[in-house]
């Protein structure tokens, strides 16, 4: 199961990749104590760095900007009584923090654009089908 999804996963810019933004919410095993017990793992991965958290409960991820689900993954990081690598996370999202305007402005022209592709596909179908009409 896979939310939020962005499709890019890079875009060719003066022949050097340049990731973009991607988040996602995947349901699975990610407690090697306990591989039964199923939990949800949101994963933000920006070009300034990736982060991701489990969670019990599926979070509410769908129609978010990518600085909310930082949030969503920073409030959960934090709630932890103990973690061994809080430190080193935080960091991660302080990095990715300082960007969030533009991996935010980044992601909805993303979306702009999947989206404008898919009205001009639209188009271009009901154009065929009204000229086989026209037939």
């Amino acid at each position: 199961m896979l939310r939020g999804r962005t499709r890019n996963t890079g875009e060719i810019e003066g022949g050097e990749v340049k990731t973009t933004t991607n988040f996602y919410c995947t349901r699975g095993s990610y407690n090697w104590a306990k591989p039964d017990e199923k939990q949800y793992l949101v994963s933000l991965v920006t070009p300034y760095g990736s982060i991701s958290e489990t969670f019990e409960d599926e979070p509410e991820i769908e129609g978010l900007h990518p600085s909310d689900v930082l949030d969503i993954i920073e409030g959960r990081l934090k709630s932890y009584w103990i973690s061994t690598d809080r430190e080193s996370k935080l960091k991660t999202i302080a990095e990715i923090r300082k960007h969030s305007i533009e991996i935010d402005r980044q992601y909805i022209q993303s979306k702009i654009g999947l989206h404008e592709l898919a009205i001009e596909r639209l188009q271009a179908s009901l154009e065929n089908l009204e000229s086989e009409g026209e037939k």
